[in-house]
């Protein structure tokens, strides 16, 4: 996604942008309710994360009452259908193949970047 980050079309921000002496849930809080679309990273480390079940139900709950949109990218093979708010979405890769499976990762990535392309210009 270069060509937007360079054109200046995305504002891509996750939490190691925090800076030390912050209030680290005040600023997830803030910037998860302060965007458009939300990349979900799935993978059973995430799934298996408390804090990462708080963000998934948080950005899945702005999505019911503010319209954003969420997108699970699957990472690896977890059991993302198990959960009732990710469940209804289109995940990507294409239908929610995790980029791990792919013979050649960078397949998955590809799929990523072009299914993003039309998220981003739909916005």
């Amino acid at each position: 996604m270069t060509k937007f980050v360079d054109d200046n079309i995305l504002d891509i921000w996750w939490d190691k942008n925090i800076t030390a002496g912050y209030d680290f849930w005040e600023q997830i809080d803030f910037h998860i309710e302060n965007r458009d679309i939300i990349c979900l990273f799935i993978s059973a480390n995430y799934l298996a994360s408390k804090a990462c079940k708080e963000e998934m139900r948080r950005a899945c709950e702005l999505r019911t009452h503010n319209g954003i949109c969420v997108v699970p990218i699957i990472l690896s093979s977890c059991s993302w259908l198990d959960y009732d708010n990710l469940k209804p979405l289109l995940a990507i890769p294409t239908d929610g193949k995790a980029i791990s499976s792919f013979p050649n990762p960078d397949d998955g990535w590809h799929d990523v970047y072009n299914h993003m392309k039309k998220v981003i210009k739909d916005f």
